[in-house]
């Protein structure tokens, strides 16, 4: 590996660490964004993917690291949004994360053993946080967009275009 690898990899992990408590938060508030698939909605847990993809929008662009925000729908009610990162150069292929925001409902039963009470809350205890699409798929679109936000933060952009 090159000197100049070395300090670029160790550039965007002292980034990720500096900001890693950020990540936590963003991520807690992103599983507080109810967003129950449309399909599986009930009266007691409606939908919301509309309203989260909006507010993801939203939080995405003050990062100021996404050439272009863009979302649309195919399916009344579940909007997509492709947050794209222009690459410089073009060196490579295009890089893709493909992930979900919805999730399924929670039942009464569910509910009522919840660790940290509401399955929306996006609590974090013992270092853990709990809530509902934390694991499946919020996590990973976080992760996925705070990279992006890292590179950035430590003076790099993409070779090619990258989209979360």
């Amino acid at each position: 590996m090159s000197a100049t690898t070395v300090d670029a990899k160790a550039r965007v992990s002292a980034v990720i660490e500096a900001t890693a408590d950020d990540l936590i938060a963003f991520l807690s508030v992103y599983v507080q964004q109810r967003s129950v698939n449309p399909g599986r909605a009930t009266r007691e847990e409606p939908g919301g993917t509309r309203d989260a993809q909006v507010w993801l929008r939203g939080e995405l662009d003050t990062w100021n690291c996404f050439d272009t925000l863009d979302l649309w729908e195919v399916e009344t009610d579940q909007p997509n949004l492709a947050a794209v990162a222009n690459g410089h150069g073009n060196t490579g292929q295009a890089l893709v994360y493909n992930g979900h925001t919805d999730t399924v409902q929670v039942s009464p039963e569910q509910r009522a053993e919840w660790i940290g009470g509401d399955p929306f809350s996006g609590v974090v205890i013992d270092g853990k946080l709990y809530g509902r699409g934390a694991t499946d798929m919020k996590a990973g679109n976080a992760a996925f967009a705070w990279a992006i936000r890292a590179i950035t933060q430590a003076g790099f952009s993409p070779a090619s275009d990258v989209t979360a």
